[in-house]
């Protein structure tokens, strides 16, 4: 990590001048105390430089490279750790605006620094560069005290209150479409997912085909048939989202029929397809686990992983899960669906967080009609922008309203929160609610 020094030039022209940011004097070159002042100097320098004003400092370190020395800085309560980097490219004629995001990771860009509420992130320099080269001195403006220097805003604690107008939450059994009017600005809608966005594979011949079309492979006998006429072990369906999602509902034509547990449900991590665990499987008439999916009309409803990442299939690029055939597969009849791929249901304007904060505590009270008595509610609040829920929470029956609290829910401005729930009363549901979240603004 080597740190380019000034030509013989630049450094002889600084001579008698004066430091602005320290007001220590350049020796003049010829005076008899030369070399002594000089090394006075270097020493109170160094002292300097060896401490805060070096962590996290840009440097140059190449006519278009510039490095990074090593430090620390705050995340909310987690201390991150920056090893430092050196032969950075830098884009020419142009400002490069180069910051740590939250996680430590160094970024460069040309348009400018994010905005800090939306993207928390700490500013570090911004390099002017033309030609090929830059001025360590006059071409670096360094912006590292914005995150050491800020606007003093009083307590950093917020109460927001997002409340459900008609059944709480998305409708789990579909039997309403899954949907619910929000009341404020939006509805909570569900989407028919366009052709390229479902794929049948069949392992047989390693092929994908749109689910609309599946007939024109040969193993499939109609088209909208989800698996093969005859599934084997990794015969699958994949269902896909352009954003993560945390729902997805079937209109079922031919009801699939098993003599055993057959589907495997699986998400992308970035690395490889991981078992993705189902939260309710209301078109699973067995045991809502999602073993035995597409037996009826319902949603399938799943919390989705942090690992969770963007994949292509069958070049279609998404977030995808799939439905995959395991080792033991024993269908008497294979499912097809109504002429639609599959709906994701994701709200047009649910609440939305207004700063960068995290959510700590839930309240919640029922003001329907008739109290839910049949069975405990359980529910979590879901962040359809990220694609991250809370942890899950027992709303018990009988109860008219509840708290919980020891979760940690980061959010950011702009991301739009709704309910998700996950066990219905089943008779009784609960309605108009009102939730109330306590949040840490970071």
């Amino acid at each position: 990590m080597s740190e380019t020094a000034e030509t013989t030039a630049v450094a002889d022209a600084l001579s008698g001048t004066t430091h602005s940011a320290t007001d220590i004097v350049f020796c003049t070159i010829g005076d008899s105390a030369y070399y002594t002042e000089d090394y006075q100097k270097e020493a109170v320098m160094l002292r300097i430089l060896g401490q805060l004003p070096s962590s996290l400092r840009v440097f140059k370190d190449g006519d278009l490279t510039f490095g990074v020395r090593a430090g620390y800085f705050l995340d909310g309560d987690t201390l991150r750790t920056y090893a430092g980097a050196d032969a950075q490219a830098l884009t020419d004629d142009a400002t490069n605006y180069i910051y740590l995001t939250s996680a430590g990771v160094l970024t460069v860009n040309t348009t400018g620094f994010p905005t800090p509420s939306a993207t928390p992130h700490v500013r570090l320099a911004t390099i002017l560069t033309a030609s090929s080269v830059y001025n360590a001195d006059t071409s670096v403006t360094d912006y590292r005290s914005t995150s050491a220097f800020g606007v003093a805003r009083g307590a950093g604690a917020q109460k927001f209150v997002l409340r459900t107008y008609g059944t709480f939450s998305i409708d789990g059994d579909f039997v309403h479409g899954g949907l619910v009017g929000l009341g404020v600005t939006g509805d909570m809608t569900q989407t028919e997912a366009a052709a390229a966005f479902c794929k049948c594979y069949n392992h047989d011949d390693t092929s994908y085909v749109n689910l609309a079309t599946s007939s024109s492979n040969g193993a499939y006998t109609a088209n909208y048939q989800l698996f093969p006429d005859v599934p084997a072990e990794n015969d699958a369906v994949y269902f896909i989202g352009s954003l993560p999602f945390c729902q997805i509902a079937h209109d079922i034509d031919t009801a699939a029929v098993y003599n055993a547990d057959s589907v495997t449900w699986e998400y992308w991590n970035g690395s490889a397809w991981s078992a993705q665990p189902i939260a309710h499987d209301y078109t699973d008439s067995d045991d809502q686990d999602g073993d035995r999916p597409f037996q009826r009309d319902g949603a399938v409803q799943f919390v989705p992983q942090s690992a969770w990442a963007s994949t292509t299939v069958d070049s279609q690029a998404g977030y995808a899960i799939r439905a995959r055939c395991p080792a033991t597969v024993n269908f008497d009849t294979v499912p097809t669906t109504n002429s639609v791929e599959h709906y994701i249901c994701s709200p047009v304007d649910g609440f939305r967080v207004p700063c960068h904060c995290s959510i700590t505590n839930f309240r919640l009270t029922d003001e329907a009609a008739t109290l839910h008595t049949a069975t405990d509610i359980k529910f979590c609040v879901h962040n359809f922008t990220k694609g991250t829920t809370s942890a899950e929470m027992t709303f018990a029956q009988d109860k008219r309203m509840d708290a919980w609290s020891g979760d940690s829910m980061e959010c950011d401005a702009g991301d739009i929160l709704w309910p998700l729930v996950t066990q219905k009363d089943g008779t009784n549901e609960a309605a108009n609610v009102t939730i109330e979240m306590d949040a840490t603004v970071l």
